[in-house]
């Protein structure tokens, strides 16, 4: 999925326009401070699980000056792409722990 890869870092992600078709089979949700989400009424199968992070160093910053151009820009953009594949039975009892590695 990402250049045969779990995960990519930010500078990698490929800004593209998403096909209509797959947006209508997507669903969207944000995680709660400690990682925690859910999606509800998921039918039994196989899916991609996908997440995106993006923080900015609120400290890194660069100063460009040129004759009389001067600016100040912030820089320190971090975080990533990972994605992992879950199986989804129909017969859970339990939430499903999902963990986000590049291990394999």
């Amino acid at each position: 999925l990402y250049r045969g890869q779990r995960s990519l870092p930010t500078s990698q992600i490929p800004r593209v326009d998403v096909d209509p078709q797959y947006a209508d089979f997507t669903r969207t949700t944000r995680a709660e401070s400690t990682g925690r989400f859910e999606f509800d009424n998921v039918a039994p199968g196989v899916y991609f699980v996908t997440s995106q992070v993006n923080y900015r160093d609120k400290d890194a910053y660069v100063q460009l000056n040129a004759g009389s151009f001067h600016q100040r820009l912030r820089t320190g953009n971090d975080g990533g792409a990972m994605f992992e594949t879950v199986t989804v039975s129909g017969k859970e009892e339990k939430p499903i722990k999902l963990v986000l590695t590049n291990d394999r």
